[in-house]
């Protein structure tokens, strides 16, 4: 794409606003004009992207004629309350909050797994970024899933307090401060203490006993890979980390594949790195471009059964830079 483009991000301070512009600084995507929006306190304040200070600016105040993309980087109640507004004004909106992910008529998109979704010549306003745990699974099962059909995953998702964004991390802080001082762990974020603990619950529970996160997970799998008819079994563990999740994935295939093999084709997947000598860590993944994958082994107890062990960013990988890889691929086909 040559063409500059003048763009908006909503929540460019929070947890996905700041690493999503050092992606689009890191990878030279061509910003004309940079408006940073928000609400509450971060308006008026002062942030310096591209060499230049911006001011963050009301959201509900904005003139989106100004823009032809707008990175939405809130949470979803101020998604379904404020993206309209830029739509409307016919702007093009990536939008990370999770809001849309389930819309029929929305594009979900991983531009390495189904990038033919914005190849299709209609012009979409509104395009949806998954959740950093299917991005993540995605890129792996993709390419074995190409080779010999993936016919069931159970997967354990370990993930860390900044799915909560900066009021997860500041919740965790602070109860690991009061209890290395002997002081009661409050906890207003998480419904129990993060601190030194794992909480088997992430979200509210629905009718089937699975969290919405969860079956986030399994709405997403479908959506994006329409036909693959793959069965998901996830559980999500919320963990005392504050950045970087790993999940732990046993899948049955449709024919044999040995461990090599599956090697063979991770080390040929786009985006995917493996970790052969050293298990990767969430610590590991953090900051790093690509899905970490590790442990890859045959399951003693399946004849076509595999285990990985995969980490990522959740927040540049997971969601910044997946929403800038969008980008590129709206500017080769609309620009």
């Amino acid at each position: 794409m040559s063409a500059s483009v003048s763009i908006a991000v909503v929540g460019a301070a929070g947890v996905v606003g700041e690493p999503l512009l050092a992606a689009l600084a890191a990878r030279k995507f061509p910003v004309d004009s940079l408006y940073c929006l928000d609400e509450g306190e971060a308006v008026g304040e002062t942030l310096r992207h591209f060499g230049k200070s911006v001011t963050v600016e009301a959201l509900t105040e904005f003139d989106f004629t100004q823009v032809q993309l707008l990175f939405f980087c809130g949470d979803a109640r101020l998604a379904r309350d404020s993206i309209h507004l830029a739509t409307e004004a016919g702007c093009t909106v990536i939008d990370c909050s999770g809001a849309f992910s389930g819309e029929y008529d929305v594009p979900l998109v991983i531009p390495e797994v189904n990038p033919q979704v914005l190849e299709d010549g209609l012009r979409h306003t509104l395009i949806a970024n998954p959740s950093p745990v299917t991005i993540a699974l995605l890129l792996a099962l993709k390419p074995l899933h190409d080779a010999v059909g993936v016919e069931r995953v159970n997967l354990t998702t370990f993930e860390p307090v900044s799915v909560a964004g900066k009021a997860g991390i500041d919740e965790l802080a602070s109860q690991t401060v009061a209890l290395l001082n002997m002081k009661a762990a409050r906890s207003r974020v998480f419904p129990q203490q993060i601190a030194f603990n794992a909480l088997a619950q992430l979200g509210p529970v629905l009718e089937n006993g699975y969290t919405e996160g969860e079956m986030k997970v399994v709405w997403e799998t479908q959506k994006i890979l329409p036909g693959a008819d793959i069965k998901l079994n996830p559980t999500a563990v919320l963990v005392p980390l504050f950045y970087g999740h790993g999940i732990s994935v046993n899948l049955e295939t449709r024919a044999y594949l040995s461990a090599e093999e599956a090697r063979v084709l991770l080390s040929a997947a786009p985006g995917v790195s493996l970790h052969d000598e050293a298990i990767p860590s969430p610590a590991d993944a953090t900051r790093c471009d690509t899905v970490c994958i590790g442990r890859i082994r045959e399951d003693i107890s399946h004849p076509q059964g595999l285990d990985l062990w995969i980490t990522a960013d959740n927040l540049r990988r997971g969601s910044a830079l997946n929403a800038v890889q969008i980008a590129e691929l709206w500017g080769k086909c609309y620009m």
